[in-house]
Formats: structure tokens, sequence, C-alpha cells
């Protein structure tokens, strides 16, 4: 009797695997498993649509001090402040009595910085004035609106980086280009909230 080959071993392997496969599908249930059963799918939940009218979001009390910043309450209070104006000081930016009548702590204290001489004086005075008066109240000062005082704009901008505080440049963000003052506010409003965090 001869030895089988390998090809011949291979073969036979082939055949009971065959075979094994065959019977298998004949005696498999044509039934579907019952885990396999078709069932009704999920609905998701509907995500809620805006009713196209959305009240603005608070975003603090604000305290405006500047002659040039007093006319944004308005439309800053529309996008969500609450908005508050001290009259500026005659010889500093703003006069320690004028924070005493403030009805209540702000969460942020907005100072302009028109054009003048001893600019960091003045705003450090200022900025002393405000945490003094409101120690938890994040301030922001915001330059002129001049474009020719530069001198001062750069003043105030060392004087914020100094004290820690943000700087707004009106001129850079284009406030003098023929804004409106619901415009100005919005883009005012954006570089306050960044103050807030």
């Amino acid at each position: 009797m001869r030895r089988p080959s390998p090809a011949d071993l291979g073969l036979l392997l082939l055949t009971s695997a065959v075979v094994v496969g065959a019977v298998k599908v004949v005696t498999h249930d044509p039934a579907p498993p019952a885990a396999a059963a078709v069932l009704p799918s999920a609905t998701p939940t509907p995500t809620p649509t805006p009713s196209g009218t959305t009240e603005p979001q608070a975003t603090g009390r604000l305290l405006l001090v500047g002659a040039d910043l007093d006319p944004l309450s308005a439309p800053l209070g529309a996008l969500g402040w609450t908005v508050d104006t001290v009259v500026p000081g005659s010889d500093a930016l703003v006069e320690a009595a004028a924070l005493e009548a403030v009805p209540e702590t702000p969460a942020l204290v907005a100072i302009e910085v028109p054009p003048g001489e001893r600019t960091s004086e003045r705003v450090t005075a200022a900025v002393t004035a405000v945490r003094e008066a409101f120690p938890d109240a994040a301030v922001a000062l915001v330059g002129p609106f001049d474009p020719e005082a530069t001198a001062t704009t750069g003043s105030v901008r060392a004087a914020a980086a100094e004290l820690g505080v943000v700087f707004v440049d009106p001129v850079d963000e284009g406030w003098t280009d023929g804004l409106t003052s619901e415009q100005i506010a919005t883009r005012l409003s954006a570089s306050l909230g960044a103050a807030l965090l």
C-alpha cells in the first residue's frame, strides 16, 4: 500500500472542510435567530430649535467712564450689559467721589483715556481708584478715539500692560471709520467680554 503524499493529505483536509460546511448548511434552521428579530428603530428625540427671538444674555454689570463711552450705554444695554456711567473727572480720569455714587458694584469698569499729558500717571491713578472702590472688578482701558493721538495711545497701551488690565484701541478697532453706536458697542462688548475671562 502506498503512503499518502502531502498533496493527498491537503486534498483530504479540503474535502473534510467542504463536507462539514455542507452539513451545517443543510441542518441549519432557516428561521432567523431571535436576537436578529426586526425591532422598531428608536426615533431620536428632536433637538429643540430656537424660536427666532432670543433674549440677550446678561453679561454683567458694567461701569463706563468717559465722554465717548457714555453714548454707548444704551446699545451695550441692548446687548445684555447692565450699564452705569460716571462723568469723567476734570483733572483725573475718574474721581473717587464719583465711584462712591455708583449704585452697585460692577463686574467690569471701562475707562476712556482721552489725549493729554501725564498719561501713565493719569491711568495709574484711575486704575488704583477703581481697584480701591471695587476690588473684585475687572478693568479695561479704552484709548483715545482720536487717530492723531498716537503718543497717548502708546502710553495707555504700555500702562495697561504694566497694570495687568485689558487695553482696547478704538482706532485699531475701526471705531473711528464711521461706525454706528450699535456697531461700536458690539465690538466693545466682545473686547470687554475678554476682560472678564
